[in-house]
């Protein structure tokens, strides 16, 4: 019988996302009759649920998974597959059940919709009573907070077309259309806020990728509806003036990117205003933040800009600002962009205390791994070359970013240890890797290609320095300007040491 491994199915990519407490209540869900009337189904995430978190196991095959439901050495191909499409979609289900059931004011409105299509006005005015205390609460406005809002006040306004009882026709008219209006506000915070929220994506793949976005779309309907002119009509109808402000500024940041007091001043605006904005929404403007100490950065435009994205790091993970209602597990990304900048800024006594701090907020399985992944990268930045490998050598990370950071670093280990032998052979490799895999795109191919190549121009005036009569200036401004390479810090400053010392030797040959 043929072996064939599901690996590859959806399910499992969605599976690898949920912590342990999430699993524990998906099973639930699978053993809830209402939720789900095939029993059969749990058997088969009980099989499938033992090769968590990574479900790369050679022994997950679709044959042992038929074992959950027949001991027949008839296996059936079509009635597997089936019945994990549908272990999928309950999975789904699950995700949708738990999403909708954490929002409170999603709930409300659900609720008061259907409490008003039924006449059931005694329960609709006792929610609408306590769902206004809802909106009312400090620290939780954010762009869905608006739309949310939004439905809310198109349920009241529905209540009062049926049951208002005014007296004058006129001014129930004047009152209704008062409501109307107001109702605008919370539309337009809503939509402005994501259309912005959209179109600074695409100012950063322009930054990052050279992609255009002055002819986009979502740059012509900013341009028709500038939130500066909605300030003062705002400020007027709503005490959430502060919102289209914050984004006004966040708007303003992006497409002035090179005005460092226009950052400062969205900056200021971000912390002023920190308590009125959701944990999702904070998070969001911190990121922005960061996005743009990037592309500052990128562009040269400030030395102190690294500092900055260092402290914006550090607020992120200290206020838990990643976490969500049902994971509080540090992401990967932001672990490794915290040591990163760290170690740029030279702050090795704190990059040290943000691993050891830190690391057991990663997901269990990852720990050990990033805590090995951290002090190797540290180790290497204080010059601690044997025991940057004796870290390295620990980790067995699968996520591609660490595999470029980790094979970088042995690069750089090879170099400063003068095994060029050893470089050259892992250059030539690196080479074939980045040709032969799939998951690699073609700007980060391009970064990773680059460095190698820097890196293997640097072996050669290396080895051959007394013979070469290559222009280190000229390799440095090529370096400098180039955008797409990794590690250019580090390749800078070994073009300085091969400089100084050509001139070293220069300087020996003119004595003698």
């Amino acid at each position: 019988m043929k072996k064939d491994t599901i690996l590859r199915h959806p399910l499992f990519e969605i599976l690898k996302t949920f912590s342990k407490n999430e699993l524990h209540y998906l099973r639930k869900f699978l053993n809830s009759p209402y939720c789900n009337n095939r029993k059969i189904l749990l058997s088969i995430y009980d099989r499938i649920i033992k090769f968590y978190p990574y479900f790369n196991s050679k022994m997950l095959t679709k044959e042992y998974i038929y074992g959950a439901i027949s001991n027949s050495e008839d296996y059936n191909d079509n009635s597997i597959r089936g019945l994990i499409s549908m272990l999928n979609n309950s999975v789904h289900n699950f995700i949708i059940s738990e999403k909708i059931q954490s929002d409170e004011l999603v709930c409300a409105n659900y609720l008061l919709k259907e409490l008003n299509r039924r006449n059931l006005q005694k329960s609709f005015m006792h929610k609408i009573e306590t769902t206004e205390k809802q909106f009312g609460k400090i620290g939780i406005t954010d762009t869905r907070f608006f739309f949310q809002k939004f439905l809310y006040d198109i349920q009241k306004l529905n209540y009062s077309f049926l049951h208002d009882d005014t007296g004058s026709a006129k001014k129930h008219v004047e009152m209704h259309a008062d409501k109307i209006d107001g109702i605008a506000i919370s539309l337009y915070l809503n939509f402005i806020s994501e259309v912005i929220s959209d179109y600074i994506k695409l100012i950063v793949y322009h930054y990052t990728y050279g992609t255009e976005y002055n002819n986009s779309v979502f740059k012509k309907i900013v341009d028709s509806i500038r939130p500066e002119n909605f300030q003062m009509v705002t400020n007027e109808k709503t005490s959430y003036g502060y919102f289209l402000e914050l984004y006004t500024k966040l708007l303003n940041s992006f497409e002035k990117v090179d005005d460092d007091a226009i950052f400062s001043e969205y900056k200021r605006t971000v912390f002023q205003y920190s308590e009125y904005l959701s944990k999702d929404e904070l998070g969001f403007q911190i990121s922005s933040l960061l996005n743009l100490c990037e592309i500052k950065r990128s562009l040269s435009l400030s030395e102190s800009i690294l500092k900055e994205e260092f402290e914006l790091y550090l607020f992120l993970v200290k206020n838990d600002l990643y976490k969500e209602s049902k994971t509080d597990i540090l992401p990967l990304d932001l672990f490794r962009n915290v040591i990163i900048a760290g170690l740029k800024l030279g702050k090795f006594s704190e990059v040290e205390e943000f691993i050891n701090a830190n690391y057991k907020k990663l997901h269990e399985e990852e720990r050990t791994n990033c805590y090995n992944y951290g002090y190797a990268m540290l180790k290497f930045a204080q010059g601690e070359f044997n025991e940057s490998i004796k870290f390295n050598l620990q980790v067995t990370l699968d996520h591609f970013m660490f595999k470029f950071d980790l094979r970088n670093l042995t690069l750089k280990i090879y170099y400063e240890g003068g095994e060029f032998v050893k470089a050259k052979d892992m250059i030539y490799q690196y080479h074939r890797f980045l040709k032969e895999s799939e998951f690699v795109n073609p700007e980060r191919m391009q970064f990773q290609s680059n460095f190698l190549d820097y890196t293997e121009q640097l072996i050669k005036y290396q080895t051959a320095l007394e013979k070469n009569n290559t222009d280190m200036e000229f390799l440095k401004t090529k370096i400098s300007d180039e955008k797409q390479t990794s590690n250019k810090e580090w390749l800078l400053q070994k073009v300085d040491e091969l400089t100084a010392k050509k001139k070293e030797q220069e300087k020996e040959k003119e004595v003698k």
